[in-house]
């Protein structure tokens, strides 16, 4: 492609320069020839009247060739050529003894210039530029000066103005080449890396990163990828961890449903305590139903799929009706709850279900980790559009902090505790919160203290 368009570059560039060269060099000889012409025959009517006419307009003519490099010649009132440049410069001369067309000279008399590309009535065997000027005095005629130039060393000048031009092109194309295989490498080798980490993407590697050198279009196509590797890296980490949880998850009450089973249907347990496996299985069946609608109400959530009604909802009136919901539990373990006294409303546009969702989980894991005895402190700030949630107890560990979020996580890895919950409490908070332009953000004192901090604002942008 590049070569096409120097060589049509190229080629217009010819073109136009000959056409103008020639236009100019034409124009420029023909003022040449005018000129002199004028001039000679102005000099000869001067010396019309002298003796020595003949020797004296021959050598001026002489001169005049040689100054210009033209031919000129001077003819009587007869049209015969009586002097001539060429003969001046011993040089083969076809007009000496020749006769000028009277047609020619007709025109050159009446006109008072005579301006052609001939052969002056066959006195050339090829076309010249020929001008010719009338030697005239008040009453009569003396004759006329010709001067010419052979047409032919035009093409000459054309041809080294093309062939100048050509070489000038094949360079330029050459040199062209050179710099748009350097460039042009330098602009592909980052796509070439794009492609080469995308097949390695496509085979599971996602170790490959692409240098970013460029600031321009390809330095930002460059960036992106690396982005969409970290981002597809990451996506298939959570894919992979998800795969893992769900199926422990999933095979932890499976396995002692089967196992119950099992053991009532071959009499391995005793029919006296049928009642008792019985109880845990429907136990162990309710924690996978609990699991299951966890999980499609968070697959609803990040699809999109929930449908928002947005009204003016109180998030203190929600907080206490989840306080009541939890009573028994706070009774059981004797867990004190303070800052309700002097709560203030909080008003936030939201949707109704989904924020009782969220405080209910959030109690729910608070209640979950504080000891017998223990306290959770609320503390609602409708000024700087907060609520924080506080329960004393054992609290996170710096190196789980940055985890408690994810889906599934749950920073007892030996899950030896906290066996009701599956880890998506605190991942569906989050997106809740999210969905209603919030953040959720969590500090800890390990060994004495969780808190829970959301921001709400007041109404959705």
């Amino acid at each position: 492609m590049f070569g096409s368009i120097i060589l049509i570059v190229i080629t217009l560039l010819v073109s136009f320069a000959s056409y103008f060269s020639s236009k100019y060099w034409i124009n420029d000889k023909l003022d040449l020839l005018k000129s002199n012409a004028t001039a000679l025959a102005a000099y000869a009517k001067e010396k019309v009247e002298s003796p020595n006419y003949n020797l004296e307009v021959g050598r001026t003519g002489e001169a005049v060739s040689v100054a210009s490099d033209i031919t000129v010649f001077f003819v009587d009132v007869n049209r015969n050529t009586f002097t001539c440049s060429e003969i001046k410069q011993k040089l083969d001369c076809v007009h000496i003894g020749s006769t000028v067309n009277k047609d020619i000279m007709d025109r050159v008399y009446i006109d008072g210039i005579y301006t052609d590309t001939t052969t002056l009535g066959g006195m050339y065997k090829t076309d010249h530029y020929t001008v010719g000027a009338p030697i005239t005095g008040y009453y009569e005629c003396y004759g006329a000066v010709f001067v010419s130039y052979e047409a032919s060393n035009y093409e000459a000048f054309i041809q080294k103005i093309i062939w100048g031009l050509v070489y000038a092109g094949v360079f330029c194309l050459i040199l062209g080449f050179v710099l748009i295989y350097i460039i042009t490498k330098k602009l592909v080798k980052p796509i070439v890396e794009v492609s080469n980490a995308a097949n390695a993407m496509i085979e599971g590697d996602y170790s490959h990163r692409i240098e970013v050198t460029r600031t321009d279009e390809i330095g930002a196509l460059v960036t992106s990828f690396n982005n969409m590797i970290e981002a597809q890296k990451s996506l298939e980490t959570m894919r992979s961890s998800f795969i893992a949880n769900v199926s422990h998850e999933l095979k932890t009450p499976m396995t002692t449903i089967g196992g119950f089973i099992d053991g009532i249907l071959d009499g391995t347990i005793p029919v006296e305590k049928h009642k008792h496996y019985l109880g845990i299985v429907s136990d162990e069946v309710k924690r996978l139903s609990v699991m299951v609608n966890a999980m499609l109400s968070l697959s609803k959530l990040e699809s999109g799929q929930t449908e928002l009604k947005y009204a003016a909802v109180d998030v203190t009136e929600i907080i206490c009706r989840v306080i009541i919901s939890f009573s028994l539990k706070f009774e059981s373990k004797n867990i004190e709850i303070r800052g309700m006294d002097d709560a203030s409303t909080f008003i936030v546009d939201g949707d109704y279900d989904l924020l009782y969702q969220a405080v209910y989980n959030l109690f729910d894991n608070a209640i979950k980790f504080t000891p017998e005895n223990g306290v959770i402190t609320l503390n609602i700030d409708d000024l700087n559009r907060s609520i924080s949630i506080t329960n004393s107890g054992q609290g996170i560990k710096d190196e789980d902090i940055e985890f408690i979020f994810d889906r599934f996580y749950k920073a007892d890895k030996s899950r030896s505790k906290d066996k009701s919950g599956f880890g998506l409490g605190l991942f569906i908070v989050k997106s809740i919160i999210n969905i209603h332009n919030g953040n959720i953000s969590v500090e800890s004192e390990y060994g004495k203290s969780t808190t829970f901090t959301v921001s709400l604002p007041k109404l959705m942008q």
